[in-house]
């Protein structure tokens, strides 16, 4: 079955491990692109928080190492120092979402046999995968773009926090290819389940 974008030897391997015995009939790799723009509204507000951050860290750091302001000598320039590390770690991991959304869209693939939808995502440290039963599937939700990429949302139905609030439980299949079919072949696998 073509899948689109060519897909790495390690992630082809694991897809044929994982799905020995099991008939492809769908499979699609999220678009990078789609991933980095789903994620640009956080970019967008890293910027002036990264800004702040270094200009807050650059004036902490210029006043405890000469000590020119007062109460910034000692320990106390130190903490003021210390006390920015953070926001400048989240801002620059903020600055990354995007980058790091699409790598994990290049490195990912759902693929529907004949018994689930699997969700493989390749590691450093191995590989991911998350199965998804049509049976237990209550609703989808399918947005479609005009170059014909799109999502479905599958619903789960609701359970209970820890507050007692009812959430829905879900999940996304994003930015893929061809996502009609795939809606198609779940309502058909959904609607045999319930026959059967």
């Amino acid at each position: 079955m073509n899948i689109g974008r060519t897909i790495s030897k390690t992630l082809r391997s694991h897809i044929d491990k994982e799905l020995r015995g099991e008939r492809l009939l769908w499979a699609g790799q999220p678009d990078p692109k789609i991933a980095l723009k789903s994620v640009i509204g956080i970019w967008i507000f890293a910027v002036p928080w990264t800004a702040f951050a270094l200009f807050w860290e650059t004036m902490a750091i210029g006043g405890w190492v000469t000590g020119s302001t007062k109460g910034m000598q000692g320990w106390s320039g130190l903490m003021m120092v210390l006390f920015g590390v953070p926001f400048v770690a989240i801002g620059v991991g903020m600055m990354g979402s995007p980058f790091w959304a699409a790598r994990k869209a290049r490195n990912s693939i759902y693929v529907l046999t004949e018994q689930r939808l699997v969700y493989l995502t390749e590691k450093k440290s191995g590989v991911t995968v998350k199965s998804t039963w049509p049976a237990d599937i209550h609703s989808l939700e399918k947005t479609v773009l005009a170059d014909g990429k799109g999502s479905l949302k599958i619903s789960y139905g609701s359970k209970r926090d820890s507050d007692g609030d009812l959430v829905e439980k879900s999940e996304t299949v994003a930015g893929v290819g061809n996502v009609d079919e795939l809606e198609r072949q779940l309502r058909e696998m959904k609607q045999q389940k319930m026959r059967a």
